[in-house]
């Protein structure tokens, strides 16, 4: 139980963003060629927290008590934060004419680690200064959700085009099946823990709910299905996109679940000899198998979905203002709004973007790509001010990369 927690707590700090759509990325429209290749992002959006004291909580650092207060500093009454780890192999054919329409279908394999968490400004002073700096934590209204999902897709686009390619309609649909590995749910509604000036004894008074995945009944411990769909239309030289992906739920097997709902109080422990303790492992026994009462059960849960509307207008030959609006079903997201430039030459390609929402607000991205014997390398970026500027508060860091091969 210990490394769960753990493990789930440094993937909350650090992760890979599950977007397989970004603002720089070629998803228009199939053409006449097939792809094959593989991506991934590296995404941390926090609302209050800089990158440089979460990567120090994640993989080992020092944080001392400037580090510590400069961020409690930085903290609302609520506070959130997001972080991914995605990574995707992918195949997409070339289109094939059947009737009045083109088709093309394809194969793609995923690994999504993501994590949404919800807290208040007291979890993080208890968490880093302890119940000696704060008496009465009130940690009410405090959510996380973490896990560990892999996806395989089947990819079908069917395509409507006039002879210049000026006109261009397209439908897709993937249905695709989920696997999960691992899944951890905490929520509290009001829950408050009162220590003794003293330290004697500890109050909690409240209630929560908490899920944690079966890990030990094999490789996967949950399984379900969704889809991701678009729309895609070009007119000339505008071109518009609809999509939504991860609409679907996981049924997860044998899980354990809490629910606490009460008011209870724990003594301190007195220890007459140090070289004895057969009295203290008696009472931690005592806390641990009182404090919450576990079950089994199945749980089914939805992933949370991305919708978007994006949209490029070719200003010149090779040259494109593009932008998108996007949401995530997910607590403390708001709607997020990216525009850009993109210039795509036959060798070389490179972007900008400047943005506003989601959990950290700021965006500014960027973008480069080389094709060389017909394998195109994209580097990009929608957080680099988190990158560099990595100690300053409320910025998201995020990066990808993408390599593809086109026959």
């Amino acid at each position: 139980m210990k490394n769960r927690i753990i493990l789930a707590l440094s993937l909350a700090f650090f992760g890979v963003q599950a977007q397989n759509e970004d603002i720089f990325s070629n998803h228009w429209a199939n053409d006449t060629i097939s792809r094959f290749g593989l991506q991934g992002s590296a995404n941390f959006q926090p609302q209050s927290l800089n990158f440089s004291f979460a990567s120090k909580f994640a993989f080992g650092g020092e944080i001392n008590d400037k580090l510590k207060i400069k961020n409690l500093n930085t903290h609302g009454a609520s506070n959130t934060l997001e972080a991914n780890m995605f990574t995707q192999i992918f195949y997409q054919s070339k289109n094939y004419s059947v009737g009045k329409y083109d088709l093309s279908y394809g194969l793609t394999f995923e690994s999504d680690n993501s994590a949404y968490v919800k807290y208040p400004i007291d979890f993080y002073q208890l968490v880093f200064f302890g119940n000696s700096f704060i008496e009465s934590a009130d940690l009410s209204q405090s959510k996380a959700t973490i896990w560990d999902v892999q996806k395989i897709g089947i990819p079908i686009t069917m395509q409507f085009s006039d002879s210049t390619l000026s006109h261009i309609t397209e439908f897709g649909i993937q249905p695709t099946l989920y696997l999960g590995k691992n899944y951890l749910q905490f929520e509290t509604n009001q829950f408050v823990m009162n220590t003794a000036e003293d330290g004697r004894f500890i109050t909690f008074n409240g209630q929560f709910n908490a899920i944690i995945s079966d890990t030990a009944g094999g490789s996967y411990s949950g399984v379900g299905g969704g889809i991701n769909a678009h729309i895609y239309q070009k007119i000339n030289k505008l071109e518009l996109r609809v999509s939504a992906r991860n609409i679907g739920v996981i049924n997860w097997q044998n899980s354990l679940n809490a629910n606490f709902n009460q008011n209870r109080t724990y003594d301190g422990i007195n220890v007459d000899d140090i070289f004895n303790l057969t009295d203290t492992v008696s009472a931690q026994g005592f806390i641990e198998d009182s404090l919450i009462n576990w079950t089994k059960g199945n749980n089914t849960k939805w992933l949370p979905a991305t919708f978007e509307i994006s949209a490029r207008y070719q200003i010149k030959p090779k040259e494109f203002i593009i932008g998108a609006i996007r949401y995530v079903n997910t607590q403390g997201f708001i709607p997020q709004t990216e525009v850009g430039y993109k210039y795509e030459g036959e060798k070389l390609q490179y972007g900008v973007s400047a943005g506003y929402g989601g959990m950290t607000y700021q965006m500014l991205g960027g973008y480069i790509g080389t094709t060389i014997y017909g394998i195109n390398t994209q580097l990009y970026s929608h957080g680099i001010l988190g990158g560099i500027a990595y100690n300053t508060n409320g910025l998201a860091s995020n990066i990808g990369l993408r390599l593809q091969y086109a026959y």
